[in-house]
């Protein structure tokens, strides 16, 4: 489970590493002075045992959008992009 939370799985697919991960590499949260750096599951996997639980066993139906290629390819991600923010969002 915990190997789950490490960035190399975060970032295993092309779908994250070439987008959003990409996108993270210039920011602060990736690079700053004090040389501390989040990771992925930092923010988006809950803390509390129970909810993890939860949003591991929601995460493991994101697997279908990997599996059909829902967003496979850069154009593909940026044309679900919203929903995908929305998601997120609605879980904090």
């Amino acid at each position: 489970m915990e190997a789950t939370n490490s960035e190399a799985f975060c970032t295993g697919c092309h779908e994250m590493r070439d987008n959003v991960f990409a996108e993270l590499k210039p920011t602060i949260h990736y690079s700053n002075r004090s040389c501390v750096r989040d990771i992925c599951s930092d923010c988006h996997v809950p803390h509390n045992w129970t909810d993890k639980m939860a949003r591991k066993m929601q995460a493991s139906k994101e697997v279908w959008g990997k599996l059909f290629g829902t967003i496979d390819t850069e154009e593909k991600f940026h044309a679900m992009r919203l929903e995908l923010a929305r998601h997120e969002s609605g879980r904090g």
